[in-house]
């Protein structure tokens, strides 16, 4: 069962856009709470935080994959794996530096089928 998190604050609508087009809506109760749903059996916990901690979060094991941008992976020298960059931005049309990061002791990287490069550039897989 997977642990999600996801930014909170302006990359937030975006993100929901993005799970939302995937047929995984992010449900919570309001806009403040920080616990959220995925009505999907694979998906065990989401969390809605402040993207400068989600880095922290998923190299401690709190969370197997989270959602940041890859500045605040920087900034924090967390030591996760990124999975890919997602084009979008919190405040222009231009791509934004945004990850997707992973445990690294939980995942390992394989691209996917040539098939299958619609929205991702690469899928993890448990160990």
């Amino acid at each position: 069962m997977l642990r999600l998190v996801i930014p909170k604050g302006s990359l937030e609508p975006a993100t929901l856009a993005l799970f939302a087009e995937a047929d995984l809506a992010v449900r919570r109760s309001s806009e403040v709470e920080y616990r959220a749903s995925i009505d999907d059996a694979r998906i065990d916990e989401v969390r809605v935080l402040r993207p400068q901690e989600i880095p922290l979060y998923v190299a401690a094991g709190l969370f197997d994959v989270g959602i940041t941008g890859r500045d605040w992976v920087e900034e924090q020298s967390a030591d996760v794996v990124s999975l890919g960059e997602l084009a979008y931005s919190k405040s222009t049309g231009l791509p934004a530096r945004v990850i997707v990061a992973s445990f690294t002791e939980m995942f390992t990287i394989r691209p996917p089928p040539a098939a299958s490069m619609r929205g991702a550039t690469s899928r993890a897989t448990r160990k």
